[in-house]
């Protein structure tokens, strides 16, 4: 058999911030920005409880995930299909409540179309999750994987800490505010 092709040090680094980064972005997307949106959109608390647990159901999409890799062995095509797709579905989010934005009659089209996309969002991700996972711990070296993910562990969850205390700082500071504020935040966050 062929050596194993590993990492390099540069890889590593590389790969663990664009898995942070991500991550952190993640955070942006679906935390206290999303959250206090919908909120100044008007939405209901039944509907705030349905967009918000969604997401993370979405997380059983491992299990189809990992037997679609089991049956296609192409972990590239799930990992750069997920990194495709989970962004863009964050597209019509920003389109429709920009173009929605102070029409509060037509508020509701915004939250159903948040609901949608960021949950088939989720969906995406979760799907590729497997293939992801899989593909890293082969390119890491058995030597170095207790470090490499366990780096990436702790500066995933201290990342999303200071995202959630900053944006509900944030939030809380513009709360009471027009929903156009909480979009265009949203489409700077996105651009």
């Amino acid at each position: 058999a062929p050596p194993r092709s590993y990492w390099t040090a540069r890889e590593e680094r590389l790969a663990l911030q664009s898995w942070v980064l991500g991550a952190t972005a993640r955070g942006i997307f679906v935390g206290s920005f999303v959250i206090y949106y919908l909120k100044e959109l008007g939405i209901s608390d039944r509907l705030l409880g349905l967009a918000t647990a969604l997401p993370s159901l979405a997380t059983l999409a491992q299990f189809a995930g990992s037997v679609w890799l089991e049956r296609t062995a192409n972990r590239r095509r799930l990992v750069v299909g997920r990194f495709l797709l989970q962004p863009i579905c964050w597209v019509p989010v920003v389109v429709i409540g920009w173009q929605l934005a102070g029409q509060p009659a037509r508020y509701p089209l915004a939250i159903y179309t948040l609901i949608f996309c960021s949950s088939l969002g989720a969906l995406c991700l979760h799907l590729g999750n497997p293939a992801w996972d899989s593909w890293f711990a082969d390119a890491v070296s058995d030597r170095r994987k207790g470090a490499f993910f366990g780096t990436f562990g702790i500066l995933t969850r201290v990342l999303m800490g200071a995202v959630g205390i900053g944006g509900g700082l944030l939030v809380d500071r513009l709360s009471g505010g027009s929903p156009v504020l909480y979009q265009r935040l949203l489409l700077s966050l996105f651009a």
